[in-house]
């Protein structure tokens, strides 16, 4: 139903849907979920705050496929809020905890190599790129040597 509204654009409705599933079933594992697509409405909206402490109660689910999503949704909320270091703890975290979750950890590295890059930070962007740059390379099929994917990258 809170789909059905956030398609038809009514956010206010859906907001009031998401928030009597949470505040009904306060012990139950759906309040997670609950919980994400708040933060996913919220962050829609650019109400980032209100998003992060969404997202911030989904990452303790039980079921990794929300806690996963709710922890990359943080680090794309407050990248968005503009608090770089906390959003490249987020991502990290998605690489450390659900290496699995194959998307979220691509996702992850290539927003943490972006982050890395706008801080000019080669120590700690060098990992990440390497992972990055393997990535793309299977993705594309393209075998461009890496010295030259640095020295672009250096300026």
């Amino acid at each position: 139903m809170e789909e059905g509204f956030r398609n038809l654009r009514k956010n206010e409705e859906a907001e009031k849907i998401l928030k009597e599933l949470v505040s009904k079933f306060p012990q139950d594992v759906v309040r997670f979920e609950g919980y994400l697509r708040l933060g996913l409405l919220y962050l829609e909206q650019k109400r980032f705050s209100e998003a992060i402490s969404a997202f911030s109660m989904s990452v303790q689910s039980p079921e990794e496929r929300i806690s996963a999503l709710a922890q990359f949704k943080l680090g794309e909320a407050y990248l968005d809020q503009g608090n770089r270091e906390s959003a490249i703890l987020h991502f990290s975290k998605v690489v450390y905890l659900y290496p699995h979750q194959n998307e979220l950890m691509e996702e992850s590295l290539l927003k943490l190599g972006d982050l890395y890059l706008r801080i000019n930070d080669i120590s700690r962007q060098s990992g990440p790129i390497r992972n990055c740059w393997r990535k793309a390379e299977e993705r594309q099929g393209e075998k461009r040597p890496k010295r030259d994917f640095f020295r672009l990258n250096r300026g």
